[in-house]
């Protein structure tokens, strides 16, 4: 009867998520011994080879041809591990295992659950993972992934997975070489950024350093982002005028003609605002005039009104205010929305450039289990550069010992 009622609630919240494809990790699932199919040996049986598993390749991740999660799916307080898949691709789980059990009715202590995942259909696929207790539903979830999947067949015709980016996902067409097929995975053009990874940095240098001792053959799409200085040819005077740009010496790839500065200066401010953000998150959003921030405001009125309900040091009803026509004559602002697990991790914004804007998240070693947005506020001075569309938002973690700022 017990079993019955739990696969009841899992139909519910499947109902409330309006997913495609909808299941849930179960108590049922034993401990597993080390596996004899030689393909999977790899896999974490033991909790130190777990630690080090998820310390290589996160919770969740593409490996050896299989998507793999390793998470503890929270037991103990009631919680579980739920999915959904949209998308023409297709899985099925070959394996299933918790390397330390927790039974059903103990209190206390944690699990730590595996499941693997095996591409059975060449396509695209987002898949969904959510922890929350299946009786409340969505609003008692206090971790999310989402992953973007593209799965193709290799000359040999194996299966292949690999995790791409939300916006790659949108412009990817999967390959499949048993049938011919034209995969474009990470093409760019975009100059100096080489690997190609969507930001210019000291891997793209290094990329170009390998080309040109003839370690590693470029792409064409490549060789065109390697030539920062539009000459037509990859050579040494690329990579010098790549370092620097790294180096902050010159402004961009485009225009040399006054250095970049080392950091912005900048004020920042954080608000909690509603639990739960439209969208994925970071998102990033750069005003030049207080009407723009005004209309921003109006479009999220009940962002404004949660902002007021937890204290700080300004809400954005205060923001609307501080922020007027004399004030954006000196100062332009960003805005940066995250989404978080638990309403007692806090931030701090570490630095800022043209590239990327850096911030730390504190996390506690105990919080909350409660889902939390928060508005970070970035004010700068008037004439910053910064192209809020290219601009890079990194966030680093920080284990704390409290919850409070």
């Amino acid at each position: 009867m017990k079993k019955i009622s739990k696969a009841i609630s899992v139909l519910l919240s499947a109902l409330l998520l309006g997913s495609s494809v909808f299941s849930a990790s179960v108590y049922a699932v034993s401990d597993t011994p080390a596996d004899t199919v030689d393909d999977l040996s790899w896999l974490p049986y033991t909790e130190e080879d777990y630690e080090k598993f998820t310390a290589e390749y996160t919770t969740v991740a593409c490996v050896n041809g299989y998507i793999v999660l390793a998470e503890d799916p929270a037991w103990d307080g009631g919680f579980d591990i739920f999915e959904s898949r949209e998308g023409d691709a297709e899985y099925e789980v070959v394996k299933q295992y918790n390397v330390r059990s927790l039974p059903e009715d103990v209190c206390g202590g944690s699990s730590l659950l595996v499941k693997v995942y095996k591409p059975t259909k060449v396509g695209k696929m987002i898949i969904t993972w959510t922890k929350m207790r299946d009786w409340e539903g969505p609003e008692s979830a206090v971790w999310q992934k989402v992953g973007y999947y593209i799965v193709g067949r290799n000359e040999a015709g194996e299966f292949t997975v690999n995790e791409v980016s939300k916006d790659d996902y949108a412009v990817t067409d999967p390959i499949d070489y048993t049938v011919g097929g034209v995969f474009k995975l990470n093409e760019s053009s975009d100059k100096g950024d080489i690997n190609p990874d969507g930001i210019i940095d000291i891997t793209d240098l290094s990329v170009l350093s390998f080309s040109l001792v003839g370690d590693k053959e470029l792409t064409p799409s490549q060789q065109k982002a390697a030539d920062v200085d539009d000459d037509g040819a990859v050579t040494l005077a690329d990579l010098a005028k790549l370092r620097q740009y790294l180096s902050k010496k010159i402004v961009s790839l485009d225009d040399t003609s006054a250095p970049a500065p080392e950091a912005y200066n900048f004020k920042d401010h954080y608000i909690r605002i509603q639990s739960v953000i439209n969208g994925e998150t970071p998102q990033k959003y750069m005003f030049e005039t207080a009407s723009d921030f005004r209309s921003f405001l109006e479009n999220n009125e009940e962002m404004v009104t949660q902002s007021k309900q937890h204290p700080s040091e300004i809400n954005l009803e205060d923001a609307q205010k501080k922020y007027d026509d004399k004030w954006f004559e000196n100062h332009d602002l960003i805005m940066v929305l995250l989404q978080e697990g638990s309403g007692s991790i806090r931030h701090s914004v570490t630095s800022i450039d043209t590239q990327m804007i850096k911030i730390m998240q504190r996390i506690p070693e105990l919080g909350t289990a409660d889902m939390a947005g928060w508005a970070i506020l970035i004010e700068l001075n008037k004439g910053s550069k910064i192209d809020i569309n290219k601009v890079k938002v990194v966030l680093n973690e920080e284990m704390a010992c409290s919850t409070t700022e």
